[in-house]
C-alpha cells in the first residue's frame, strides 16, 4: 500500500481508559489524506490490502469519504462466523478530515461534517479485518472486566442510570 496516500494507525491498548481519545490523538498526528485503524490484535489479509489500495486510489476514492469494513473475528482458534460478530462491520478507513472517534470503549468513527458540499458517503469493503483478540479465556474474562468497568464509568457520567 502507498504510504503517500495512507496511514495506518494501530492502538496498542495496554494502559488505555479513553480509546476514542486515544485514536483521535493519532489520528491528529496523520498526514496522509486517507487513515486506516487498527487495533493491535487485527491484521490485514492480502486480499483486504488489495481492496483498500483499490479504493483509495481509483474512482472509489471519489465517491466515498469512508468504508465500513467488515471483521472476521476468532475466539480460541475458531472463526465466529455466526450472530452478531459474524455480520459485524466497522468504519475503519476514511479521509484524514472525515470525523473524529468518540465513546471511551466500543469506540465509533462519526462524521464531523460534509466534504465539497456534500453528505459523507461510506462505502462498504468485502474482505474482512482479521481479529484475534483472545487466545486464552483469561484474556477474554480481562478485556470484559476492563471493558464493563469503561463502559459502566462512561455511563454514569452521562447520567444514564443502572440496575442489577
Amino acid at each position: 500500500m502507498d504510504k503517500s496516500v495512507l496511514t495506518i494507525i494501530t492502538l496498542n491498548s495496554p494502559g488505555i481508559t479513553d480509546f476514542a481519545m486515544a485514536r483521535n490523538a493519532l489520528l491528529a498526528k496523520a498526514k496522509t489524506p486517507w487513515v486506516l485503524f487498527l487495533d493491535s490484535d487485527e491484521t490485514l489479509s492480502s486480499a483486504l490490502e488489495s481492496e483498500i489500495d483499490l479504493a483509495i486510489n481509483h474512482e472509489p476514492s471519489t465517491i466515498y469519504s469512508a468504508f465500513a469494513i467488515p471483521r472476521l473475528d476468532t475466539f480460541l482458534g475458531r472463526e465466529l462466523k455466526h450472530g452478531e460478530t459474524g455480520s459485524a462491520q466497522f468504519v475503519r478507513l476514511a479521509r484524514r478530515d472525515y470525523g473524529l472517534w468518540i465513546r471511551p470503549v466500543h469506540e465509533v468513527l462519526v462524521p464531523v461534517g460534509a466534504r465539497h458540499g456534500s453528505p459523507a458517503k461510506i462505502g462498504v469493503l468485502k474482505n474482512p479485518i482479521l481479529h484475534t483478540p483472545h487466545p486464552t479465556i483469561a484474556s477474554f474474562l480481562d478485556k470484559i472486566n476492563l471493558y464493563s468497568t469503561l463502559e459502566a464509568d462512561y455511563r454514569f457520567k452521562q447520567g444514564i442510570k443502572s440496575s442489577l
